[in-house]
């Protein structure tokens, strides 16, 4: 009901973020790639569905997110050895979601966190 109200009342997304303590990306197609792409992989996986979230890895819709997200430049600031890192985890991620063991997404997700955490991080 108060994100409901918040909206209502005519808060902005960064706003709405600071006040919910969320986090946002640092860069838009960093932004872009961590909103729905990976969230469909990373929510099952939170919530203990280890299957949906390695099929969600394997499935076009998440390779074509990491695909343009890896096509993007690297602002002004921005590591580009951090963004390279964060695109081979992605795609060790991907491959594990087509030929891989459910039980290894956790580890495949964990290793995308530290890999966007360095990008994050300038």
């Amino acid at each position: 009901m108060s994100v409901l109200s918040i909206g209502i009342v005519g808060c902005s997304q960064p706003n709405l973020d600071e006040m919910s303590g969320a986090s946002r990306a640092p860069y838009p197609e960093f932004d872009q790639l961590n909103d729905a792409p990976l969230m469909s992989v990373a929510y099952p996986a939170e919530m203990g569905d280890l299957a949906a979230s390695k099929k969600a890895a394997g499935g076009e819709e998440f390779e074509k997110a990491v695909a343009a997200f890896e096509a993007s430049s690297v602002p002004a600031g921005y590591d580009s050895a951090a963004k390279d890192g964060l695109v081979a985890a992605l795609k060790d991620l991907i491959e594990t979601g087509k030929n891989g063991k459910a039980e290894e997404i956790k580890d495949k997700l964990a290793a995308v966190t530290a890999a966007s955490a360095k990008l994050a991080a300038k």
